[in-house]
């Protein structure tokens, strides 16, 4: 893919106003970070672009960067920053994988392929290589396993996320150079309520098999202390 320099990730939880989704939970101040699900976002990717645009603003504050536009359609999401050294892109998914792919070569400009010039990407959405494309394309498919298949380093996370079965909620960290930790929150729709104990600690990052165990044997734990049940159960 020619790219000369290293490969970030920054994942961010963005902040939704009150009444933005499908349904409103109430009772929620502007701009919590809370759990998000797709009915959060009836506006799909745009409207997602248009929630991390601040956040990457900021981010990027000192760094003499510039917002260069959306490589695509503006409904599918995908920005870019550039500075001196570095170049971000949020969001990128699947199916805007070959925009990435063609800014990743060079195609928006040689800047990447400058020696230690980074690539970060926010909120990235993409799953595997594999999976961008049609059957037929096997050198897109090819192109993409290197580019999204290779190592990416995560920068900074900071996830919010859920038990398939145990309906539990925990916030994923993780601040480079320091270990992957996991911890229960107190409560999934208003973040500002702060979070309960460390629930998993890693120096890689821990499989959603292994997050899933860890929020179920706390949720069971709970239960058995006569504690909450977790945030699901205020809907039962």
């Amino acid at each position: 893919n020619g790219m000369a320099g290293p490969r970030l990730v920054i994942e961010l939880p963005l902040p939704v106003r009150r009444g933005v989704g499908a349904f409103d939970r109430g009772g929620v101040p502007d701009d919590t970070l809370r759990m998000l699900d797709e009915s959060d976002w009836p506006g799909g990717m745009q409207q997602r672009f248009r929630a991390l645009r601040p956040l990457i603003d900021r981010l990027l504050e000192g760094y003499n960067a510039d917002f260069l536009g959306m490589l695509e359609s503006p409904s599918d999401g995908l920005g870019v920053w550039s500075a001196e050294n570095v170049t971000v892109s949020g969001i990128v998914t699947n199916a805007t994988v070959p925009s990435f792919l063609k800014l990743a070569s060079g195609g928006y400009g040689r800047r990447v392929l400058e020696p230690g010039h980074a690539m970060v990407a926010v909120n990235p959405m993409w799953t595997s290589g594999d999976d961008v494309g049609q059957l037929w394309e096997r050198g897109l498919k090819e192109r993409a396993r290197d580019l999204l298949d290779a190592p990416w380093e995560s920068l900074y996370v900071a996830r919010v996320v859920r038990g398939a079965r145990s309906g539990a909620c925990g916030l994923l960290l993780r601040a480079y150079p320091h270990a992957w930790q996991l911890y229960a929150c107190e409560d999934a729709d208003d973040l500002s309520k702060g979070v309960g104990p460390r629930l998993l600690q890693s120096a890689e990052r821990p499989s959603s098999e292994a997050v899933a165990a860890a929020l179920s044997e706390h949720s069971s734990k709970k239960k058995r202390e006569g504690g909450p049940r977790g945030f699901l159960s205020q809907f039962k």
